[in-house]
């Protein structure tokens, strides 16, 4: 099965430009006096973004109706120093990204990609706010922007849990959304006028997973599941056998975080089909799979 690099560039650009006082938070004062008494340089950020070449429906290319929950934090140039938040942002639009950075500090950018995640990910209509993996204190709203803080933070954007809207229409975590990932990290960088570029890669933490059912019952009523997913595939049987696709986000594994976005990552879910004749009888098989964000399908066949 061939695999291939899409390279995605967006340039975000760390620039002298004034940032309003709106943008911070009122009640950090300080940071803001920083910024704008400090020397900042400006950069290039540059995606490379791992994409299977045989994933058809998903755009290896930036569009409008996908999400970026971007956090940057920021320490002293000290080894003992930790790194606290700096500053965040919901984007759907990333062309025009501009941020000031200070000089003689270090920072960490932190970055999870979302496709289609404008219409999927649970938001409120009226704010325009969306929830995990994207929230902060609450639900953060998409206005393409960064806001300046020390104390709001988007700490989830290394989980895999996502909000959607169930079948009730209403609110719902997930372990494992079907919604197709990406996340990457950038640490320890500094800012430089010598080195204008940096690279954030960002790894595929979805996977892609087809259900192959064969038989000779024209009737037969199916359902499919997948452990942490929304509710169940109901495929219908043509021809004698069926082929159900589903993008799948893995959960992540939480005593070893950094491996999620390890591309030789792989994680065990267990699938349940079930199925009804027209006689009403109604039977069960369940599977454990491996299923890794490698370039690589995973097969499941039923015969029933």
């Amino acid at each position: 099965m061939r695999t291939g690099i899409y390279s995605l560039f967006f340039l975000f650009l760390f620039s002298f430009s004034s940032c309003r006082y709106s943008e911070l938070d009122e009640d950090y004062n300080e940071l803001f006096d920083m910024i704008e008494s400090s020397e900042t340089t400006t950069h290039a950020i540059s995606f490379d973004t791992m994409k299977a070449v045989n994933t058809q429906d998903i755009s290896p290319n930036c569009t409008t109706e996908d999400l970026y929950g971007i956090q940057v934090y920021f320490k002293p140039n000290l080894q003992e120093s930790e790194y606290k938040p700096y500053a965040y942002g919901l984007f759907n639009d990333t062309q025009d990204l501009q941020i000031k950075l200070l000089e003689n500090y270090l920072y960490k950018v932190v970055c999870t990609r979302i496709v289609n995640g404008v219409e999927k990910v649970a938001h409120d209509a009226e704010s325009n706010a969306y929830w995990n993996p994207f929230i902060t204190l609450t639900a953060t709203p998409l206005n393409n922007k960064f806001q300046y803080s020390t104390k709001a933070e988007m700490k989830d954007l290394g989980k895999s849990q996502t909000m959607l809207i169930d079948e009730n229409n209403q609110h719902k975590l997930y372990n494992t959304p079907n919604v197709d990932r990406y996340y990457g990290e950038l640490n320890d960088f500094q800012p430089s006028w010598a080195e204008t570029t940096i690279t954030l890669k960002l790894n595929r933490v979805a996977c892609d997973v087809l259900f192959v059912l064969e038989g000779d019952d024209a009737d037969a009523q199916f359902k499919i599941w997948i452990d942490g997913t929304p509710i169940p595939y109901s495929p219908q049987i043509e021809q004698g056998y069926i082929i159900v696709r589903n993008v799948i986000t893995l959960p992540e594994d939480r005593t070893q975080k950094h491996l999620w976005y390890d591309t030789e990552y792989k994680k065990t879910l267990n699938t349940v089909l079930s199925w009804q004749s027209d006689q009403q009888e109604e039977r069960n098989y369940s599977e454990n799979k491996i299923y890794s964000h490698k370039q690589e399908n995973n097969i499941i066949f039923y015969a029933y």
